[in-house]
């Protein structure tokens, strides 16, 4: 819905227009939930009741004798899911006079989409996740015409952009119930229950929420002096960005069965703190140019750009410019580009987002503490009360359901463990996520880019261009991740399996790399075992190749940055590359009379083309931490060739005046990513990081 036009009286009369627009998508979808939920309730937490069925009761082969199995019904109920997208903009220009006028402009918006599970799922309707974006920004343009010489645009902008990934309530604690059926085939419904909010870590990933305001300030002067047109002008722009991590923030409790959740009689309690980051950072760019013009046929661009973010310490980001054209034939229907400059990338927030959580995290798991097995803490709660002497059963007496307990009450109740003697001085559920540590590199920088283009473009016919384009793209110190705590490689040495097989000296243990093909790749004769780094063995444990070679190295090697620090520390660095070179023909004809009430244009592109890089994302671990060049290959976005063909087609009255506008698109097939898959024992190289490949033309 679209409403504008002149204000129709006043002063502002033929002065002031305005316009406004309402756009209303909505994307139908739905999601079957398919549970069970209990027939009691709890007081402290209601669930929905079911929606039909017989009612039966739980397996009891995880509950205590003594207890009572509860009922459980089936909950069984088809939920809209959609997505929506609703904005509104509205703009006001008004005219001062003929030369000031100014332009104020603002959008709201608001995103949202459920539609994350294509199956039946155990989640209750307020624990479906769905990633939500509200935007609001507000513009101001004024441009003033000092004389016919000298022009002034003055922009700002301020907006403000508030993505989250979380559940209906994202403040709601996460409740987890296990449901074991007596039922078995297509009607049971052992499984979880998720219900509240869902962002556990072992059930999402990446649930968050951020709230980004933005302003920018643009200014740039036109003065033209003789053949010379000179630009220049300034562009600053901050940004403040506060983001929470939601993976088990408000608390995850666990139910082993739904006779403990009915009688609040919490398995296992979860809760990550420290979780929330800010980042501000302040962009300032200055440019200047001069477009001149030579000759009549012949125009001549240099320019000169500065840009500075604050957030990190580069501050030598020039980035000079140059372009020529040149129109060979006194026709002028044909003219030769010639361009090149460095241009400079921003930078990503949200790696400096994930270091400094690095730095403030903790985690508490009651599984920590000492008790029983994680698939036996119903014995916790024996009605005798027999089990309660653990630590763990003690502690999870005191919790109280729903509400979460803070960092100064986890503390506490420990510190009374501590002094009934049932914790010791060292025993804790506190522990710093060892997944995922993250540092930032103290020379990092911002990613430039070197850029040439060659064009050449000519009209051929009446109406029909030719142009042909050559563009060379290679940019560099993008950022890459690397293990920055590996076991230190002595010199002389290409990477672990070299020194193991060449440099690792034991009167006992000797490696080798012999044939692939064994499958157990442990042998042991005359008091010699022969480990074979070739084996198909695929494990990890102690007694395995991967294993014995891990603690060789760890018994002769130190690490690079000692042992206080995690085996696994990525470090991003300004390290990676990545190339592009491409060809593109271009035929376009503009629009035309064909004769017997037909009329067309149609604009036909090929592009030959190479991309390449030695990353998949900015924060890509290399397969080899000692050889980052190994990586360089076609990117994922690298299409060989690319063909692609539009058109507008008029037909005559005749043929009810109908327009055709057809699309054509082909192209090569992607290229992909062959990984050896992840966890320890596919970490073949032993860097400790899981992103190994297999080895098709190497040794």
């Amino acid at each position: 819905f679209t409403f504008g036009g002149p204000v129709p009286a006043g002063y502002f009369k033929a002065r002031t227009f305005f316009f406004t627009s309402y756009e209303n998508s909505e994307l139908k979808d739905t999601t079957l939930i398919d549970t069970v939920v209990p027939v009691q309730s709890n007081s402290n937490f209601s669930l929905p009741s079911s929606t039909g069925g017989s009612p039966r009761p739980e397996a009891d082969t995880s509950l205590t004798p003594g207890f009572a199995p509860a009922e459980f019904a089936p909950y069984v109920l088809t939920i809209p899911t959609p997505a929506t997208r609703h904005v509104f903009s509205a703009r006001v220009d008004h005219n001062f006079n003929d030369a000031h006028n100014v332009t104020f402009g603002l959008q709201f918006g608001n995103q949202r989409s459920t539609r994350q599970f294509r199956t039946a799922t155990s989640r209750l309707e307020e624990a479906i996740l769905g990633p939500t974006r509200n935007t609001d920004a507000y513009t101001f343009t004024d441009n003033y015409v000092f004389s016919s010489k000298l022009v002034n645009q003055l922009r700002f902008q301020f907006s403000r952009f508030k993505p989250s990934f979380a559940a209906a309530d994202p403040l709601d604690p996460v409740v987890l119930i296990t449901l074991t059926d007596t039922l078995s085939g297509a009607d049971s419904r052992s499984g979880t229950l998720i219900a509240g909010n869902s962002t556990s870590a072992v059930n999402f990933n990446f649930p968050g929420t951020r709230v980004e305001k933005r302003w920018q300030v643009q200014d740039t002067l036109t003065s033209i002096a003789g053949s010379h047109t000179f630009k220049t002008g300034i562009d600053t722009q901050a940004i403040d960005s506060d983001f929470l991590d939601l993976q088990d923030a408000t608390g995850t409790f666990n139910f082993l069965s739904v006779r403990n959740f009915l009688d609040n009689s919490v398995g296992r309690y979860r809760r990550n703190f420290g979780r929330q980051t800010g980042q501000k950072n302040t962009y300032y760019g200055f440019f200047a140019q001069d477009e001149w013009r030579v000759r009549q046929n012949v125009t001549l661009s240099l320019g000169l750009r500065f840009e500075k973010e604050t957030i990190i310490g580069d501050n030598d980001n020039f980035g000079p410019r140059a372009a020529i054209a040149y129109s060979p034939f006194k026709s002028g229907k044909g003219v030769i580009r010639v361009g090149a400059g460095i241009f400079y990338n921003r930078v990503l927030l949200r790696t400096f987002d994930d270091a400094n959580l690095t730095e403030s995290r903790q985690s508490y798991d009651t599984n920590r503490l000492p008790g029983p097995a994680t698939n036996s803490n119903h014995l916790c709660f024996d009605p005798g009360g027999a089990s309660y002497v653990s630590a763990r059963c003690q502690f999870l007496r005191q919790v109280t359901f729903p509400a979460a307990l803070s960092m100064e009450e986890l503390v506490g109740l420990e510190n009374s463990l501590r002094t009934s003697g049932a914790l010791t001085g060292t025993q804790t559920g506190f522990s710093v996520p060892a997944n995922n540590l993250r540092r930032i590199d103290p020379d990092i920088k911002v990613p430039e880019s070197y850029q040439f283009n060659a064009g050449f473009e000519q009209q051929i016919a009446e109406g029909l261009v030719l142009e042909a384009n050559y563009t060379f793209n290679r940019t560099v110190h993008l950022f890459r991740e690397f293990n920055a705590n590996p076991y230190n490689l002595p010199a002389g040495f290409r990477d672990y399996n070299d020194y193991l097989v060449n440099g690792y000296s034991s009167p006992t243990v000797r490696f080798v790399n012999g044939d692939p093909n064994d499958t157990n790749g442990v042998s042991t004769s005359a008091g010699m075992t022969t480990v074979n780094l070739a084996s198909r063995n695929p494990s990890a444990a102690a007694s395995t190749p991967i294993g014995r070679a891990r603690a060789a190295l760890q018994s002769s090697l130190g690490r690079r940055l000692g042992n206080a620090f995690p085996s696994q520390l990525d470090q991003v660095a300004s390290i990676g590359i990545a190339n592009y070179n491409g060809l593109t023909i271009d035929l376009r004809q503009r629009f035309r009379p064909l004769g017997y009430g037909f009329a067309a244009s149609f604009r036909a592109a090929y592009t030959l083309s190479r991309s390449e890089d030695d990353g998949v994302n900015n924060t890509s671990n290399p397969s080899d931490i000692f050889d980052f060049s190994t990586d360089l290959a076609a990117s994922l976005m690298d299409r060989r060739h690319r063909l692609a063909f539009s058109g507008s087609f008029d037909m005559p009255w005749w043929l009810g005046r109908l327009r055709l506008s057809p699309v054509l698109r082909l192209g090569s097939g992607a290229p992909f990513n062959i990984s050896n898959g992840s966890g320890s024992a596919n970490d073949r190289n032993l860097d400790e990081v899981s992103t190994d490949r297999p080895n098709y033309s190497g040794d």
